[in-house]
C-alpha cells in the first residue's frame, strides 16, 4: 500500500502537473480565443504574458529555495553546488526580466512593445547565444537526467547515489520533448493565429526546464541527506 501511494505521488508530481501546466499554457495559446492568448502571450510583448511571468516565478522559486539550501546544507561542496545554482539561475532570472526594464515601464504606464532582438538589453536573446543556450540545455538535461540515472542505476558510490536525479525524471523529459513537438506542430497547422510566439514555441518548453531545476532542488535539499563515510559507518 505505502508503495502504491509513493508511486501515485510520483506520478503527479513528475508528470501530472508538468502536462497539466502544459496543457493550461498550451492550450490557452493554441484555443482560438484571442483573449485567451493575449493572457498566456501579448502581442505587444510576449513578456508581460502569464508563461513568460510564471516562468520569472520558476526562476525565484529556485534562487529562494538555494539561499534556503544553503544554510539548510552542512557540507561544504553542498554549499558549493548550492551557491553556483543561486549565481546561474539569478542571472538567468535577470535575463527573463530584462534586468528589470521591461517590468519598470509596464508599471509606469509605458509598457515596451517587442521589437525585435536589437532592441534586447539581455545576452540570451541574441540569436547566436540563444541558438547556443538551447543546444546547451537540452544536451546538458539529457546527460544528467537520462543518461546519468540510467548509467549509475548500480552504483554503490555514496556521492553518485546521493546526487542521481530520481529515475522518475526520465518521463519528465521525455514529456517535455514531446509537449514541445505538439507546441510545434500546432503552431505549423497555423493554430497559433500568428501570434506572439510563432517564432518562439521554446517558450512552453522552458517553462518545463525551469519546474524540472525546482525540483530536483527540492530532491536534492529535502529528500536526501549525503552522510560522509565516516559518519555513515558510526550511523
Amino acid at each position: 500500500m505505502e508503495k502504491d501511494r509513493e508511486k501515485v505521488r510520483k506520478i503527479i508530481i513528475f508528470l501530472g502537473i508538468p502536462v497539466l501546466l502544459s496543457a493550461i499554457f498550451i492550450g490557452g495559446y493554441f484555443s482560438g480565443n484571442h483573449r485567451l492568448q493575449e493572457l498566456v502571450a501579448p502581442l505587444m510583448n510576449r513578456e508581460y504574458g502569464l508563461l513568460e511571468n510564471f516562468q520569472n516565478l520558476l526562476l525565484l522559486a529556485v534562487i529562494l529555495l538555494a539561499g534556503y539550501g544553503i544554510f539548510r546544507k552542512r557540507l561544504l561542496f553542498e554549499k558549493i553546488i548550492l551557491g553556483c545554482i543561486l549565481i546561474g539561475t539569478l542571472f538567468l532570472f535577470l535575463e527573463e526580466i530584462d534586468y528589470g526594464r521591461l517590468h519598470y515601464y509596464y508599471l509606469i504606464g509605458q509598457p515596451i512593445h517587442d521589437r525585435g532582438n536589437n532592441q534586447d538589453w539581455n545576452l540570451h536573446n541574441l540569436n547566436q547565444v540563444n541558438l547556443f543556450l538551447k543546444l546547451g540545455l537540452d544536451m546538458g538535461m539529457i546527460i544528467f537526467f537520462i543518461i546519468f540515472p540510467l548509467v549509475s542505476w548500480k552504483s554503490t558510490n555514496r556521492l553518485i547515489r546521493y546526487l542521481r536525479p530520481d529515475p522518475w525524471f526520465i518521463l519528465t523529459i521525455i514529456m517535455m520533448f514531446i509537449i514541445s513537438r505538439i507546441s510545434h506542430a500546432l503552431n505549423h497547422a497555423g493554430l497559433g493565429m500568428n501570434g506572439a510566439l510563432r517564432r518562439n514555441m521554446a517558450e512552453f518548453r522552458e517553462m518545463n526546464i525551469y519546474y524540472v531545476f525546482l525540483l530536483y532542488l527540492v530532491q536534492f535539499i529535502f529528500w536526501r541527506n549525503y552522510l560522509p563515510p565516516d559518519k555513515q559507518d558510526r550511523a
